[in-house]
């Protein structure tokens, strides 16, 4: 497990990943607590207000949030009710 440190940690390796760091689902975990290769999965959210887990690593290799880029739709998220 690597050590986070003030040089070596999301907020400043990664600020615009910060950025969509969920405000409230990840607990009392911040973009400062994780370094920027971790493997662990938290909660994002995009500027649209899409809300998903990743982890810091993936995102730090690129990946997005999945809604913006069409790989799971936001009706899907929508539960549907019986009439």
């Amino acid at each position: 497990m690597a050590i986070v440190t003030p040089q070596d940690n999301l907020q400043v390796i990664s600020p615009h990943l910060a950025r969509e760091w969920h405000p409230s689902r990840n607990g009392n975990l911040t973009p400062r607590n994780v370094t920027s290769k971790s493997g662990m999965n938290v909660w994002w959210v995009c500027n649209k207000g899409h809300e998903w887990q990743n982890t810091v690593k993936n995102r730090n290799r690129g990946t997005g949030c999945p809604y913006c880029a069409g790989r799971i739709s936001v009706k899907a998220k929508v539960p549907k009710f019986k009439k």
